[in-house]
C-alpha cells in the first residue's frame, strides 16, 4: 500500500512540475488565463492522466502547442 502511494505522490509531482514547467514555457503577454488556479489544475490532470494511460512518457515541449 505504501508503495502505490508513493508512486501516486511520485506521478503528482512530476505532473505538478511539468504543468509548471508547460505554464512558465508557453504563456507570455499574449496568452491570457482568467483564472490560473484552475487552468493548472486541469493541467495536472491532463498530465497525469496522460501517464497513467501510457500516452506520454514525457511532455515535451515540442509537441504542445497553445492556441
Amino acid at each position: 500500500m505504501r508503495d502505490h502511494e508513493a508512486l501516486e505522490a511520485r506521478i503528482e509531482a512530476e505532473a505538478r512540475a511539468t504543468a509548471h514547467g508547460i505554464i512558465q514555457s508557453y504563456l507570455g503577454p499574449d496568452h491570457k488565463v482568467i483564472k490560473m488556479q484552475d487552468f493548472y489544475g486541469a493541467l495536472v490532470y491532463a498530465v497525469k492522466t496522460a501517464r497513467e494511460h501510457g500516452h506520454a512518457d514525457n511532455i515535451d515541449g515540442d509537441v504542445l502547442t497553445l492556441t
